[in-house]
């Protein structure tokens, strides 16, 4: 397969993509996988895909894939990507993310990594991340403490003004 001109494998069908075997696809080059076109990427069978070549697409590739493909993305594959590469997923990727798979998010992926999520997307992947114990409250045993009456200190302190000098 590698032998073949990126022309080549840009003239293959959809279908005949998704025949491809296992061993057909480890076979493609990163430079090969690039060009197709998103229907083309949409034919592939992903989880056949070796690390390497999944670490090796680009923006555009990455983000023609299916919610269906990325959700079928192995954690080999998805430990090797990087924050760019996150950043094309969208939210209902994350969403839709086993625990297994987000644990398999690199920490540098995690350090850098800056998506364009609305408020209720970005709300409801920090609730499923601290629901499946992937982020924690840090503060005393992960529970805020309270004063007496069960409300948290800040709420008992006075709201700060703006200066009327």
């Amino acid at each position: 397969m590698s032998q073949l001109t990126t022309t080549a494998i840009a003239n293959f069908s959809d279908t005949q993509l998704g025949q491809l075997t296992s061993t057909q696809l480890r076979g493609l080059t990163s430079t090969q996988i690039n060009t197709l076109g998103t229907t083309q990427l949409n034919a592939l069978n992903v989880v056949d895909l070796s690390t390497a070549q999944v670490r090796a697409m680009n923006a555009t590739a990455l983000d023609a894939l299916t919610t269906t493909q990325a959700q079928a993305l192995t954690t080999a594959q998805i430990a090797v990507l990087t924050s760019d590469q996150f950043s094309t997923l969208d939210s209902v990727d994350f969403s839709l993310m086993t625990t297994a798979q987000l644990r398999a998010i690199s920490p540098l992926a995690h350090e850098s990594f800056k998506a364009d999520f609305g408020d209720l997307e970005a709300l409801e992947l920090a609730s499923k991340l601290f629901f499946e114990g992937l982020i924690v409250d840090r503060t005393t045993a992960g529970v805020p403490s309270t004063d007496g009456d069960g409300a948290a200190p800040w709420l008992h302190e006075p709201a700060p003004f703006p200066d009327d000098a």
